[in-house]
């Protein structure tokens, strides 16, 4: 059995829980592909995984920032967020990783016997996404989730955009919503040597809004360094939106610099619906 066909088996399992993104009708899932009952169809790849926003495109994150992603999460750059992260989602039968990425993180706290769902926008990410098993990936926007109502028991939304309204109307009730943003001295080392000028980074808008949406909130802050070596590094440089518009001649002299050590620095934002 192939890839594709595995991933079609898995999918028609949980096809229940799927919707069409144009109609919104459900979906049943045949031997190639998602069909609504207004013949909306889109297509299983040959990686498994389903396109549902094929109009959008996606052009920031590209191929090799996805690749230099995976590298440093398998480096256990992010284990001590994760192992906080698998407390919170350690009873859910249903886990939703909206602006999965290229899936590790998903991949890494996802429980035995839990359903897991990757939904990026970037394909490229769910394209890589695609080699983990037993997860429905799909390439879909966050402001049109391709899930009925009420389908999953948590949200996990790490250092990505949300969409409250859709993260809400999926959301059982009760359900638990976990947000990871980035706090003042998240890769305060990479802020340091290319905006010295800036004012600090603050999260507080984003918390003020999180928590007029969900009810019970709670905040867990998770602080640690990392070292690293020069190719990580590099990667590291290369992985981060921080660095977008930062000159190569300036990734370059940082990389030269020697730099080995990192600091991280999470909060953890939980709510329910």
């Amino acid at each position: 059995m192939t890839r594709k066909q595995q991933r079609i088996h898995f999918a028609q399992q949980h096809q229940t829980l799927l919707r069409c993104p144009l109609c919104y009708e459900q979906v049943e899932v045949n031997e190639a592909s998602m069909v609504c009952a207004n013949r909306h169809t889109f297509d299983f790849t040959k990686q498994g995984y389903v396109n549902l926003a094929p109009q959008r495109t996606e052009n920031l994150y590209t191929k090799e920032l996805f690749t230099a992603r995976r590298m440093i999460i398998d480096s256990g750059f992010y284990t001590p967020l994760h192992q906080e992260l698998i407390k919170l989602v350690a009873d859910a039968k249903v886990i939703a990783d909206l602006g999965c990425g290229e899936g590790t993180h998903l991949q890494q706290l996802l429980p035995e016997g839990a359903l897991g769902i990757g939904i990026d926008l970037a394909k490229e990410g769910v394209k890589m996404a695609a080699s983990y098993d037993n997860v429905l990936w799909q390439v879909a926007d966050l402001a049109n989730i391709p899930l009925i109502t009420s389908s999953v028991d948590a949200i996990v939304n790490i250092l990505s955009p949300s969409n409250y309204k859709e993260f809400k109307r999926i959301l059982r009730a009760d359900g638990r919503m976990i947000k990871v943003v980035p706090s003042e001295n998240y890769l305060y080392e990479l802020r340091e040597a290319f905006f010295p000028d800036k004012s600090p980074y603050s999260n507080t808008t984003i918390v003020e809004l999180f928590e007029q949406q969900f009810a019970h909130t709670k905040k867990i802050t998770v602080r640690y360094e990392q070292q690293l070596t020069a190719e990580l590094m590099r990667m590291l440089v290369d992985m981060t939106p921080l660095t977008q518009n930062v000159a190569s001649v300036q990734k370059a002299q940082f990389i030269a610099d020697k730099i080995q050590t990192i600091t991280l620095e999470f909060i953890i934002l939980l709510g329910e619906n």
